[in-house]
């Protein structure tokens, strides 16, 4: 008798201490932050707003009893894209994408960092249709910049927009003397005061640096070139990147050294 007591407590034992660990692998969220509880009808509430169809957005629910039904949570996600980019100065941009957040007319925030700041600052907001979609246009976009947007608490990877520089480049004319010097000149837009700017001549092994000088005031250049050789030349300028424009060149200039 006191044998079948012993056992008949053991296995009490066993039961009381192995039940919280059958209901702690069936409530357990997969993410701390979704809470799981069990509705009377048996369906399993997993974030709050609108059902939405579960081929749209990946479940993020905790694990489904049997015969429960399943509500699939929008996952809240905000794409960002700018067309042209890069740009060239002065050339408009359209920023542009799709906010799945709710409610799904959200405002939409746009965030901008200039080449000469250190953080990001709000500079538009518009309304997603109801399909999420939203768009901005952005004018007159002289330099680099870096955006993103928020929505409904939510926000988007940044996107780095580069921006090409405007340059000119004519010469006294289009024909010259081989050994006469002749002058090339033009204008960096916008203004690159102070940079290097190199004048490159097309050859058989690609584009080369022949010169280079000094962008003076009001952002003009000047060259004075000499072409020993007769026949036709290719000229550009080069702008190098640096933190305001991408890496810029101008119109390919062609001269006749006679």
């Amino acid at each position: 008798m006191r044998r079948a007591l012993v056992g008949l407590l053991s296995v009490a034992v066993i039961a009381v201490v192995a039940q919280p660990a059958v209901v702690s692998s069936f409530a357990a969220p997969r993410a701390a932050e979704i809470v799981c509880p069990l509705e009377p009808a048996g369906i399993i509430a997993c974030c709050e707003g609108p059902i939405v169809h579960a081929s749209l957005f990946p479940p993020i629910c905790c694990p489904v009893p049997t015969g429960a039904a399943l509500i699939a949570c929008p996952v809240q996600r905000i794409t960002i894209t700018t067309t042209p980019n890069p740009s060239s100065a002065g050339q408009r941009v359209t920023i542009s994408g799709t906010a799945r957040v709710f409610p799904s007319t959200a405002t939409v925030e746009l965030w901008q960092e200039l080449p000469n700041q250190r953080s990001f600052h709000q500079v538009a907001s518009t309304n997603a249709d109801s399909s999420g979609a939203y768009k901005f246009v952005r004018g007159s976009i002289e330099t680099n910049r870096r955006w993103y947007v928020v929505a409904g608490g939510t926000r988007s990877s940044t996107v780095d927009q580069q921006v090409t520089a405007i340059l000119t480049l004519s010469s006294s004319a289009r024909t010259a003397k081989a050994g006469k010097p002749m002058l090339l000149a033009g204008h960096v837009t916008p203004t690159h005061v102070g940079e290097r700017l190199l004048l490159q001549q097309r050859t058989s092994q690609g584009w080369r640096t022949v010169q280079s000088t000094k962008i003076g005031h009001n952002s003009a250049y000047a060259f004075r070139a000499v072409f020993t050789r007769t026949g036709r030349v290719k000229l550009h300028v080069l702008l190098p990147a640096d933190r305001r424009n991408a890496r810029s060149t101008s119109a390919v200039l062609n001269l006749t050294i006679a």
